[in-house]
């Protein structure tokens, strides 16, 4: 018997694995970063700090305060955030700017994975709630 997963979930994987990985997904170009904006290496690892920092303080408390509104609607806006954020970074003129492009990114990441997984866990068929969440990447 072949079990696919439903559309919704791969849409939520997707979401998931795209906030997932921005992260560190600078790591890898950190010195042509530090010779664009004029700073050290170690100083433009401060961008993969301050999303860590952000992500996982903002994340509990940004659950909480969407927690009343629509799951979808908190998705679609976490989203739009995220992405625009991160034109945001891609534009940025300089460290600063590029820096809260970086903490808006992990909140905006933040919100999109509680939600994501709250969208899940509650279309999770019963007794497959285990299953689903193995298909999420941690965040």
């Amino acid at each position: 018997m072949s079990r696919t997963m439903p559309a919704w979930l791969v849409v939520l994987f997707a979401a998931l694995l795209a906030t997932g990985t921005d992260e560190l997904v600078i790591a890898g170009v950190l010195p042509s970063v530090a010779a664009d904006l004029n700073v050290s290496v170690g100083v433009a690892g401060q961008l993969v700090t301050a999303f860590a920092v952000a992500y996982a303080r903002g994340t509990p408390l940004l659950a909480v305060l969407t927690d009343g509104f629509s799951r979808r609607g908190v998705l679609i806006v976490g989203l739009i955030v995220f992405a625009s954020a991160n034109a945001g970074a891609a534009l940025a003129s300089g460290y600063l700017v590029l820096l809260a492009a970086r903490v808006v990114t992990a909140l905006a990441a933040g919100v999109v994975t509680s939600a994501a997984f709250a969208t899940a866990a509650s279309g999770a068929p019963r007794g497959g709630r285990d299953a689903i969440c193995l298909w999420s990447p941690p965040g």
